[in-house]
């Protein structure tokens, strides 16, 4: 369960970008609009501490089978569908290709981090990647 665990991001950011927008002093009408926005979300931690946590009574489920995603057979569980607020929660365990087409939307913040050590490091942080992930945790 570990593992699934998630908190304090580590995302590189480009270190260069001009803005061609109307409210600054170069603005050049002939060249497309270019906004530029730096997002530093504050009590991540605090709003996550608020919500339901998992305290016990955890179970391995055998038979996955019964789980899916849309078209599914009578019995089965989309889920996609469970309310956040549900009485029971799953962690998921998973192997997961990103499709390379889905690269260059999600390069800028891509939706699977995982804990690695970065280059040049010697800290694990967690990092989100296009990368494939074999035996990748999700709640």
């Amino acid at each position: 369960m570990e593992k699934a665990i998630r908190g304090r991001i580590l995302v590189c950011s480009n270190r260069y970008s001009e803005a061609n927008n109307k409210y600054t002093s170069r603005y050049a009408p002939t060249r497309p609009s270019k906004y530029i926005l730096y997002l530093d979300v504050n009590n991540l931690y605090g709003w996550t501490m608020s919500e339901a946590l998992p305290i016990g009574v955890f179970k391995w489920i055998e038979d996955v089978t019964k789980f899916g995603v849309n078209n599914l057979l009578e019995g089965h569980i989309d889920i996609m569908s469970m309310p956040d607020d549900a009485k029971e929660g799953y962690f998921f365990q998973v192997d997961m290709e990103y499709p390379p087409e889905l690269h260059d939307k999600h390069k800028d913040f891509p939706f699977a981090a995982e804990h690695r050590i970065p280059p040049g490091s010697k800290l694990l942080r967690l990092i989100p990647t296009l990368y494939h992930n074999k035996i990748y945790y999700s709640l």
